[in-house]
């Protein structure tokens, strides 16, 4: 639909080459999308108390759902958070609804981006192609539109703590994390946690890993990329051609630099627990995050929290010096 065909690509930088690869603007894939936010509105609207409900509205799946909103009920309290990046204005002003769009989400009474940089690409937008411009005072962003200010916030989403400390006390990833350890004993284990589709870049971690074998021999039968691929949650080509490549790489790798009792690449690509990723993430030496364009990925706080342990837990006391985790950021 216009989601993945259209905003996903977009919002992710990816724009269509050409007829056959991206294709060209669907006006139905639109309407449809228009459609489908409409119904939502209508089942939204049969159960609000608009004098004292909030709605907080999710993604880019809902964009337009904040004008029928605000058609019904001109007073209503409305947020509106965009769960990915959202993209330059030289990227953005190749979509046809661009202002419609724009002027949707300015319905709302309060707009949040993961980002400063997402946050500063919407203003921007806004001032280029509705000629609107913010205020900025004491960090608090504001636009104004009929007669209306809108908030623009940055508001980084973060990791569950408490789930995240519950399941480190579990005695079942005790179990698992002693188990990997005589899986991979000796060797140093790097981990990569991603989900599988096109902007997660989880070829080019295999490949980098490839080229640090070649260039780094005293690494081979030492070193072990462990990639856990959550399954895909839509179908496409793009996602087919991007298995097959993932899948024709570690077979490749492993057929090279592969040992008896060692594999360089060990891909795993079923569902596993909270549990059984803060084992993997207790015995890996560091976590490696390779998107190409990505929302806020949570994976490296997860894996410091998991790797500093949890105060007054057996498998923290083990030492009493205190664990050091660096996060490495580079473009």
């Amino acid at each position: 639909g216009f989601c993945k065909q259209h905003l996903w690509p977009l919002f992710h930088y990816m724009l269509p080459f050409s007829e056959s690869h991206g294709g060209r603007f669907d006006r139905s894939l639109w309407e449809a999308y228009v459609a489908a936010n409409k119904i939502f509105s209508q089942k939204v609207i049969e159960v609000i108390n608009p004098d004292d409900d909030y709605v907080w509205i999710h993604d880019y799946h809902l964009m337009v759902l904040p004008t029928f909103l605000r058609r019904r009920f001109n007073r209503l309290r409305m947020g509106f958070f965009l769960h990915s990046p959202f993209p330059s204005s030289e990227i953005y002003r190749t979509l046809p609804v661009r202002e419609e769009i724009l002027k949707a989400l300015l319905n709302s009474d309060l707009i949040g981006f993961h980002t400063f940089d997402y946050a500063r690409h919407f203003l921007s937008c806004c001032s280029r192609m509705l000629g609107l411009e913010y205020q900025s005072k004491r960090g608090y962003i504001g636009l104004e539109y009929y007669g209306r200010t809108v908030g623009v916030k940055i508001m980084p989403v973060g990791i569950h703590m408490g789930q995240i400390q519950s399941v480190l006390r579990l005695a079942d990833k005790e179990w698992r994390v002693e188990e990997l350890k005589q899986q991979f004993e000796g060797k140093t284990v790097l981990l990569g946690v991603d989900d599988m589709d096109i902007f997660k870049g989880v070829n080019l971690k295999i490949l980098a890993m490839e080229q640090m074998l070649k260039q780094h021999p005293k690494w081979q039968g030492r070193a072990v990329l462990v990639q856990i691929a959550n399954p895909a949650r839509g179908r496409g080509r793009d996602l087919d051609e991007i298995q097959a490549e993932i899948q024709a790489s570690c077979k490749r790798i492993n057929e090279n630099f592969g040992q008896p009792g060692y594999e360089p690449i060990v891909f795993i690509d079923r569902p596993i627990s909270l549990s059984e990723r803060a084992a993997y993430y207790t015995i890996a030496e560091c976590v490696v995050v390779t998107a190409v364009r990505d929302g806020m990925n949570l994976i490296p706080y997860e894996y410091i929290v998991c790797r500093q342990g949890i105060s007054g837990s057996d498998s923290s006391s083990e030492s009493n010096e205190p664990k050091k985790s660096m996060l490495v950021v580079s473009e």
